[in-house]
């Protein structure tokens, strides 16, 4: 396997690494994971209660309920991938290109390098 060089090495970091862009820490992600499947799985046992509770009063219902799955209350949660490093630094640069902080110039250039380094 031969040696990479440091370009090949930047290139593959851009395209590679992530960075969380939700906007929370990645301990706080941890802890969101865990609370977003209690909730889930919270609302699912209330669904199942409901519908038990509703089958007592009503035989009737109970017969019709029978074979169906429990519908579970709000929409479905699943986790979101990180962004690629590339488009994080190329949004970041053109930010503070808007903001004045950074020449228009530099943006372009740095901007038009990160692009061609990730074949964009």
């Amino acid at each position: 396997m031969a040696r990479k060089t440091p370009q090949q090495k930047k290139r593959e970091s851009y395209a590679k690494d992530r960075r969380n862009t939700y906007g929370e820490s990645g301990a706080r992600s941890r802890f969101a994971i865990a609370r977003a499947r209690r909730v889930r799985a919270s609302r699912a046992r209330a669904a199942a209660r409901q519908a038990a509770e509703a089958a007592l009063r009503d035989p009737e219902l109970a017969e019709r309920l029978e074979g169906r799955a429990v519908v579970k209350f709000g929409g479905r949660w699943q986790k979101v991938a990180d962004d690629p490093l590339g488009e994080v630094v190329e949004w970041k640069l053109t930010r503070r290109g808007r903001a004045g902080s950074v020449p228009d110039e530099v943006v372009h250039e740095r901007v038009r390098r990160i692009r061609h380094l990730t074949k964009r």
